[in-house]
């Protein structure tokens, strides 16, 4: 059946399934149908009972398949019957004909586009099917229907932005579901191409992991420590070699093929290493032995009292547990801890993320997983959790490790920040300990120079 009706605008219903959801302004439009009428006529079917969709409706209601504009804007404009025409279309031909309608005329957003391919194809179309009646490739269609993943709701939300299918582009690259609904909610602003560009790094990272540490192992590197990285003890090899850039290429290999190779795992990257090779032996005079023999011996004291002044500090805090009298203090080192991270490196972020339950193999300071975990601490924990913050080690003192000179005076912030927490909690210093924090300790006093290195005379 098909012909043409004037049919009141009481009569005539919107199409729940009409892909363009935004009319748009509609002033125009009634302005020109008060001085003109309605010149093009509407298609319209009969409506159905949707709980019975082959019986229709009594009092010939219809659904609009076409012309949705200009039945609101009639509406505005107080007139009271349109122009139809009634054809017969089953559910997939309404579909189909109001999405081709829209997008011939440019009037749908890639979002309308996505919903209205999706109609198709939960109607029974397929991916071929409706590139060939939209006129898209496969590769288009398949792009707007990968919208149709995301978090509806939010998508909804962000739709009134300025937002472009190249963006949309950029979240599907983004595979993790829950990471690509988190980059949508910022979709149309300035932050949006920073989280697509972490979460795409992230999800790189999390890729090549398993083939980096598989090279690692069949080249049979040996792990080392940050301080060990850093020490004299080692070279490294190349530059730096980021995980979410892997590939073989990347890294530099000793000349010696035989030598044993060593690296240093770091949240987004590693570097390679070998064993500094030492010096070729130089005859030293009788002097320069003797004085060396001085260095080596004062070097080994203060490392010895280093490692019983960290001894007695790891039992204290091992022992701590939180009561209502010492909470104040107890807490008051989470604020030295984190005036201490001004400097480089010196928070035990393994050990950290450990206690929180954070892969160690992440940057933690990009998840909001870690503030969760922190929230979640037990009480109990809290002790264990800031002393780690404070990073405290038998590799802390206050004197200069330089082998080739007296171990002097250097004070270390983060040795004090330590005893800044411990002391106020019952923690008693020994004389020893006192004497090297103030630089006060005998140790300090090279022999063989007239002047302490304090700086007064004897």
């Amino acid at each position: 059946m098909e012909n043409l009706q004037y049919i009141e605008i009481t009569r005539l219903h919107p199409h729940p399934g009409n892909p363009r959801k935004d009319l748009g302004d509609l002033t125009e439009l009634a302005d020109s149908i008060k001085a003109q009428g309605v010149l093009q006529n509407l298609t319209v079917v009969p409506l159905v009972d949707l709980d019975d969709p082959d019986a229709s409706v009594g009092n010939e209601q219809y659904t609009v398949i076409i012309g949705h504009r200009r039945l609101a804007a009639a509406a505005l404009a107080g007139l009271d019957k349109l122009p139809c025409v009634v054809v017969d279309m089953d559910q997939k031909q309404q579909a189909r004909t109001m999405l081709m309608e829209n997008m011939q005329r440019s009037d749908l957003t890639v979002y309308e586009q996505a919903q209205g391919f999706q109609m198709m194809l939960d109607l029974g179309d397929t991916v071929e099917d409706i590139a060939q009646q939209s006129g898209f490739s496969t590769t288009t269609v398949r792009r707007r229907l990968k919208m149709m993943e995301l978090d509806q709701d939010t998508l909804k939300e962000v739709s009134g932005r300025q937002l472009s299918i190249m963006d949309f582009d950029k979240l599907a690259e983004i595979e993790d579901i829950k990471a690509r609904n988190e980059c949508l909610e910022k979709i149309g602003t300035a932050d949006f191409e920073r989280n697509i560009s972490w979460k795409l790094r992230e999800q790189a990272e999390k890729k090549n992991r398993p083939a980096v540490m598989k090279f690692l192992k069949d080249i049979k590197a040996k792990e080392i420590s940050n301080n060990e990285a850093w020490s004299h003890k080692y070279d490294q090899i190349g530059s730096n070699v980021y995980i979410a850039e892997w590939g073989p290429e990347k890294v530099k290999l000793p000349d010696d093929k035989g030598e044993q190779v060593y690296f240093n795992m770091r949240p987004s990257y590693f570097s390679l290493h070998i064993k500094r090779k030492k010096a070729p032996p130089v005859k030293k005079t009788s002097e320069e032995l003797a004085r060396g023999k001085v260095l080596r011996e004062a070097h080994k004291a203060m490392k010895e009292m280093a490692i019983k002044a960290y001894t007695a500090r790891a039992a204290f805090a091992k022992g701590l547990t939180v009561t209502k009298a010492n909470e104040r203090d107890i807490l008051f080192g989470a604020l030295l801890a984190m005036g201490n991270t001004v400097n480089y490196d010196t928070l035990d972020r393994d050990k950290v993320k450990k206690i929180l339950g954070v892969p160690t193999t992440y940057h933690a300071s990009r998840y909001l997983d870690v503030i969760d975990a922190i929230t979640k601490v037990e009480r109990s924990k809290t002790p264990e959790l800031i002393y780690s913050m404070l990073n405290d080690s038998e590799e802390l003192g206050n004197f200069s490790t330089y082998k080739g000179d007296y171990p002097i005076y250097a004070p270390s912030a983060q040795l004090r920040a330590v005893y800044a927490w411990l002391v106020p909690l019952g923690y008693e210093m020994s004389d020893e300990e006192k004497m090297l924090q103030d630089g006060t300790h005998p140790l300090y006093k090279d022999p063989d120079k007239k002047e302490k290195n304090n700086g007064t005379t004897d």
